[in-house]
């Protein structure tokens, strides 16, 4: 009985720590998508007057 309690609970060491690792590399990979430069063709380098199109 005791024996397999421990392997039981062995088993969910072992589970929460791969899930924990998998959302660890989730997170790092969501970071390393915003460290992109966006240096595109069209990009603005100053804010346009879009703001006074509409009288905002």
């Amino acid at each position: 009985m005791a024996q397999r309690m421990t392997t039981q609970l062995l088993l969910l060491l072992v589970w929460v720590a791969v899930v924990g690792e998998a959302q660890t590399r989730i997170a790092w990979a969501r970071t390393e998508l915003l460290n992109v430069c966006m240096n595109a063709k069209h990009h603005k380098e100053k804010p346009g007057p879009e703001d006074k199109l509409h009288e905002q």
